[in-house]
């Protein structure tokens, strides 16, 4: 296996003078056990039901919403920067009840505050740039139990509707290759933002 692969190279635009910064390439062993699946509903349809559960990222909540019918997470902890946009009427009766938690202001700063191994999956879709997922997820892989699930939204390296390059397969590919994570799924979807989820691999 050559090094090379195991690096980064900078890659131009074929359009304009854009430079991008490729992610390492991983290989087939961090994809032994992974999944295709349809989109990202039928993730979450595989992921553990009645658990402790997070979304980093939310804005108006609408993905949030599939969570809780999908998943029924008995305590379901939501993080953004504001929820000024966030459909909080829909969520009232679960707010109060105490099983929806909202979390306002930085995501990772906010996360550093919770304890080791509290979630059985945490789903990522905030700050998409490298820096901003790399923080997350480095709150994240300490906030999931040994035998948890870090979802991630976007897996792409440039988003083509907003025209800006995404970091989350740079920082996703970084996980699996220097914290021993693999991928289990693959969830499509139909304008290239996919969705993996990760587990760590077990020892050899």
């Amino acid at each position: 296996m050559s090094i090379e692969k195991h690096t980064r190279d900078d890659t131009k635009s074929f359009v304009d003078e854009k430079v991008f910064l490729t992610p390492r390439w991983l290989p087939q062993e961090y994809l032994t056990h992974c999944t295709l699946l349809s989109d990202r509903t039928e993730l979450i349809k595989r992921l553990p039901r009645d658990a402790i559960v997070a979304e980093v990222g939310t804005q108006f909540g609408n993905f949030a919403k599939q969570i809780l019918e999908l998943s029924r997470p008995r305590e379901f902890h939501i993080f953004d920067l504001s929820f000024n946009c966030f459909d909080r009427l829909f969520f009232d009766a679960e707010i109060l009840s105490g099983r929806v938690i909202l979390h306002e202001g930085d995501s990772s700063t906010a996360m550093s505050a919770l304890p080791d191994a509290l979630f059985d999956w945490i789903y990522i879709d905030g700050d998409h740039s490298f820096e901003g997922v790399s923080s997350d997820i480095r709150e994240a892989k300490r906030l999931i139990r040994p035998d948890g699930y870090l979802v991630f939204n976007d897996y792409t390296v440039y988003s083509h509707l907003e025209g800006i390059e995404y970091g989350v397969m740079r920082a996703v590919n970084d996980l699996c290759l220097d914290d021993n994570f693999e991928m289990v799924m693959f969830a499509l979807n139909v304008l290239g933002y996919h969705d993996v989820a990760l587990r760590r691999r077990s020892p050899p």
